[in-house]
């Protein structure tokens, strides 16, 4: 075999390698587009493409380690009564109706498993 030869089949691998390497970013990328939406444009517009990914994977991998479940349609049916209440109750003392809310979020959350009780996870969601 020529050196040409092997030069040529070195630049061959190296392009394939490239275009795989740029598919799979592109597809990593859509991937996360789709499962955090808008989230995703915000933190790419403040930390830029690589960074912003690099935390949103390792938010999806710390939220797939919780044990989360869905409400029972007993639960679900109760939060949304109490929710349209408190969005009555919103025009007659809009303070104490956010503060409910805000108690009646915590309890959906924690119904399904996340980690209300720490302060640190509790800010994270509210930040969002």
């Amino acid at each position: 075999m020529s050196t040409l030869s092997v030069v040529l089949i070195i630049i061959a691998i190296v392009a394939i390698a490239a275009a795989l390497w740029m598919f799979m970013e592109k597809k990593r990328s859509e991937r996360l587009k789709s499962k955090f939406g808008p989230e995703y444009e915000r933190m790419v517009q403040e930390s830029g493409r690589r960074p912003a990914e690099a935390a949103l994977e390792s938010r999806a991998k710390r939220v797939e380690k919780l044990p989360i479940r869905a409400l029972r349609n007993q639960e679900r049916e109760d939060f949304a009564r109490r929710w349209r209440e408190e969005q009555a109750r919103f025009v007659d003392d809009p303070r104490a109706a956010v503060e409910s809310a805000d108690k009646l979020v915590i309890e959906v959350m924690r119904a399904r498993g996340y980690p209300m009780g720490e302060f640190d996870q509790k800010m994270v969601f509210e930040k969002q």
